[in-house]
């Protein structure tokens, strides 16, 4: 038959069936307060790909997974935030050992320790050779959302939706994440010390900037990210 391309709804949240992995989703898609968006298909946040229904002897995704992550999302590097060792062939697997919040390991991504492993995840995603990328967690909401909230900030999303986005979590494994939260609040009083009365987009180049990640990384990152 007759091959030819077509298009889906650009609807959010836009989220990923990969067999056996929770909470995946294509952070393409979300608006920014300037009216562009991030691209779709270039980076997907989620879980830990040992699956979930095999957590006894920790074995990957099987081959379904498989053909959603390879064929499908064609994903080049995986971050892994658990520092841990990799499952998949992927091009480039990168540990990295994340902390989240502002609390965990008493200061959360605010050590000295933290900020250099956030100044080599900004600088991997400011090369456009590494998309697509998919970075996760175990269950991709704490410090897989810790991330996603400063990309998406550095980004441009608003307020709710970066709230919202962060809140998405909820509809998988990982259990509940809150706005509300002791956590999430504590993370939001640590922002504000950085940029008193700044927006949360201000607050989280700052604190990148603290990281050592200059503007001109930032706005490559945006250059490839934003449409």
């Amino acid at each position: 038959s007759e091959v030819r391309p077509f298009t889906v709804a650009a609807e959010l949240p836009r989220w990923i069936n990969m067999p056996d992995v929770t909470n995946v989703r294509d952070l393409g898609g979300w608006k920014t307060a300037d009216g562009g968006s991030i691209r779709q298909g270039m980076i997907f946040r989620g879980a830990q790909l040992e699956s979930w229904t095999r957590q006894k002897n920790g074995s990957a995704i099987g081959e379904a997974g498989r053909k959603v992550f390879f064929d499908t999302l064609k994903i080049r590097t995986e971050l892994d935030l658990r520092g841990g060792l990799g499952v998949l062939p992927v091009k480039q697997h990168i540990p990295i050992p994340l902390s989240a919040y502002a609390t965990w390991a008493e200061n959360g991504i605010f050590t000295a320790e933290q900020m250099k492993f956030y100044r080599r995840i900004f600088e991997i995603l400011a090369d456009p050779e590494a998309y697509p990328v998919y970075f996760h967690c175990q269950g991709g909401g704490d410090r897989t959302g810790t991330l996603a909230f400063l990309l998406e900030a550095m980004l441009g999303l608003e307020k709710e939706a970066l709230l919202t986005e962060y809140e998405l979590s909820n509809l998988s494994v990982s259990g509940e994440r809150s706005r509300f939260s002791e956590e999430w609040l504590k993370f939001m009083e640590k922002l504000e010390t950085l940029l008193p009365g700044g927006s949360l987009n201000q607050q989280a180049c700052r604190y990148l900037n603290q990281c050592g990640i200059a503007d001109e990384t930032m706005e490559k990152i945006r250059s490839i990210l934003l449409e």
